[in-house]
């Protein structure tokens, strides 16, 4: 049995082939630098570091059987690969970023909810808006500060899923907030004397709440289509969070549906947020516009 004389650029070839699950594209170089033992039937079995690639015989591989036995249990962010030092230096920059977004949208709320001068309909929606912030950012910045120094950088399948969902869940409240807030001061500026009948505090209730279920049923379809499919495969995200798009690149199977929903979730989204908050600013404009010349 030969050994392996260049084990540094052996191992580079057989991570290349973990991570792209494409051994036929390089398999010439792993022939050439493998250890082979060829029994009388003429199969070869091969070296413990070919798994990945393993069943080889004229120059074919197969490995789909192996993908089908196995199953990602936990992913590996990649996160910021930089040298140490840089690693540190972007360590405590994200975690003042982070504590100081954290502060001051706390504040915000509590100072919302404390102070009864501020307890009007547009206040009320800006605390909203403060909590989501600080939600959002803390479901994703703690674990990316925590694999900075982590050896692993792992996450569980679950975690990553749970982390994706509500990531997006909560932008997306966010963005139909905007909408709202948008609305709120269309008809403070636009319809002045009829506000207080318009956005009285059950219709901005039902609003909030509208927010919340137009959120979640917009990211319904394309967490349900994500999560029931395998991830047999490399487990390596290139990103410092659970995003769907790296994620959606590691599944060994056909993307093509959840691809599409993700697509017209997204577009339909923020397309649809920005015109209506495009379209309400406009009328505020011109109702600014028109006010010298009516008097």
């Amino acid at each position: 049995m030969s050994v392996f004389r260049n084990d540094k650029r052996n191992s580079k070839l057989w991570f290349l082939c973990y991570l792209k699950h494409d051994c036929l594209k390089i398999m010439p170089e792993l022939l050439s630098h493998r250890s082979v033992t060829e029994s009388n039937d003429g199969l070869y079995k091969t070296h413990r570091r070919d798994q990945w690639c393993a069943g080889v015989r004229g120059g074919s591989v197969n490995i789909m059987d192996h993908r089908n036995k196995t199953r990602v249990m936990e992913f590996i962010l990649l996160g910021f690969q930089n040298e140490k030092e840089v690693e540190i230096l972007l360590f405590y920059a994200f975690l003042l970023m982070y504590m100081t977004s954290l502060i001051g949208n706390t504040m915000i709320v509590l100072l919302v909810c404390g102070d009864y001068h501020l307890h009007s309909l547009m206040y009320f929606f800006v605390a909203n808006l403060s909590f989501l912030e600080v939600a959002m950012t803390s479901t994703v910045v703690p674990k990316m500060l925590a694999n900075i120094f982590s050896l692993t950088k792992a996450i569980s399948f679950i975690g990553c899923l749970t982390q994706s969902f509500f990531y997006f869940f909560l932008g997306s409240t966010e963005s139909f907030i905007l909408v709202v807030m948008s609305f709120d001061r269309y008809i403070a500026i636009c319809n002045p004397l009829r506000y207080a009948i318009i956005m009285n505090k059950q219709t901005c209730i039902l609003l909030l709440l509208g927010s919340y279920l137009g959120a979640f049923l917009s990211i319904l379809a394309p967490s349900i289509l994500t999560a029931p499919l395998p991830f047999c495969g490399p487990n390596i995200i290139n990103h410092f969070f659970c995003d769907s798009g790296p994620v959606l690149k590691l599944v060994c199977a056909d993307i093509a549906l959840a691809e599409l929903a993700d697509f017209i979730s997204s577009a339909v989204l923020l397309l649809g947020s920005l015109l209506f908050t495009g379209v309400s600013y406009m009328y505020i404009i011109i109702a600014i516009l028109r006010i010298p010349s009516v008097q």
